[in-house]
């Protein structure tokens, strides 16, 4: 059987899907810092302008002028942000070969919704069955569309589980800072 070879480059690729994949299934809406304070001092500052509007009007315009400055400090920082998300240097991770020792399916909560019935506001745990690779001391939750970049090894969810045998070996992307396994390519296909 021919292998595929992977180059740093395929593995950026797969990382970036990777993470735009777990950001849709975590569990709580996730905003970064800058987002959140940018909101409140925006929303702050509306209250603060609404608040002096009728005291002076030179007070009015300077805190007319606080949320502009605000938004032009972080618009770079979300910038930057966004930017980090959608690109990977190849520092940032480290490829390791592991043995599959199980594959299986749990119960996880992907979203937790809201819903409203009348004024009563509702939250609830959307729960989904997601497939797992389990390694040694780690394991990959498999996202549903795997190695888009690859003409020929290109899988869904169900080909990744159905081709994974216990004992097999795989190449592990573990990031260097949580050290959570970001893709996993099995060895009888690719070759790093």
């Amino acid at each position: 059987m021919r292998k595929q070879i992977l180059t740093d480059k395929d593995i950026e690729k797969d990382i970036v899907a990777y993470r735009s994949y777990r950001e849709t299934y975590t569990a709580t809406a996730k905003l970064s810092a800058a987002r959140h304070l940018l909101r409140l001092l925006v929303i702050s500052v509306a209250i603060i302008v609404a608040a002096f509007k009728f005291i002076h009007w030179a007070l009015g315009i300077a805190c007319l002028a606080l949320p502009i400055i605000l938004v032009i400090v972080f618009i770079p920082i979300i910038r930057a942000e966004n930017k980090s998300k959608s690109t990977v240097t190849s520092d940032e991770f480290t490829v390791i070969k592991e043995t599959l020792v199980n594959v299986g399916k749990e119960t996880v909560v992907d979203k937790k919704r809201t819903s409203y019935i009348g004024r009563r506001r509702q939250r609830y745990a959307h729960l989904n069955e997601a497939d797992f690779l389990y390694f040694s001391s780690r394991k990959w939750r498999v996202p549903p569309k795997c190695y888009t970049w690859s003409e020929e090894f290109r899988m869904s969810r169900d080909g990744i589980v159905n081709t994974a045998v216990i004992g097999n070996e795989f190449y592990l992307v573990i990031c260097n800072k949580t050290q959570e396994i970001l893709v996993a390519y099995n060895t009888k296909i690719f070759e790093y």
